[in-house]
């Protein structure tokens, strides 16, 4: 008798075991709904381009939409580019990220592509962060409206920035003249 029950309980949690498998895999379907396409063998880095999109069901993505990873020929990312929902964009200002890594696979630079309505608020359509070897900002370059650099009369503006965070000159420049310099 003790043998049969065993036997019983064994195929019971064999059956639960299969069941929350089943589960766990078309629960999986639904959270990891995403395509990947090869869009190049070979791109200007010697590797492939691989573009990764995902559905509005993705938990995993949960702000971006697309990510294309460009690869270099010993098989790094050495760029990614990074788009964002249109709810995320509103809120945080930036729809897409461009992302420069070298060849530790360290980041070392971030191009923000601003929102129009962040850009028309604040007067910069875009910023590339620099950062250093422990991907620290050390510089950003600011890109400015037509309207406010109307206004100031510059169209881009550099700042450079300290160990701390702190912005420690600012340069202006019209179309890549230097035209005033502020120490901070």
């Amino acid at each position: 008798m003790r043998v049969k029950t065993s036997c019983s309980l064994i195929k019971g949690l064999l059956a639960c075991l299969l069941l929350l498998l089943f589960n766990f895999v078309l629960g999986m379907s639904v959270v990891s709904a995403e395509t990947t396409e090869v869009i190049s063998e070979k791109n200007e880095f010697g590797g492939k381009t691989v573009k990764i999109v995902y559905s509005n069901n993705d938990e995993e993505a949960m702000n971006i939409t697309k990510v294309v990873n460009y690869f270099s020929n010993n098989e790094k990312v050495v760029k990614k580019e990074i788009f964002f929902t249109d709810k995320y964009a509103n809120e945080k200002g930036f729809s897409r990220w461009i992302k420069y890594f070298d060849n530790l696979g360290k980041m070392t630079k971030r191009d923000n592509f601003l929102t129009a309505e962040y850009a028309n608020k604040y007067g910069v359509n875009r910023t590339i962060s620099y950062l250093d070897s422990n991907e620290a900002i050390v510089k950003n370059e600011n890109f400015l409206t037509d309207a406010f650099a109307n206004e100031i009369g510059a169209n881009r503006n550099i700042q450079y920035v300290d160990s701390t965070g702190k912005i420690t000159k600012s340069e202006f420049y019209l179309n890549d003249k230097l035209i005033k310099t502020v120490n901070k």
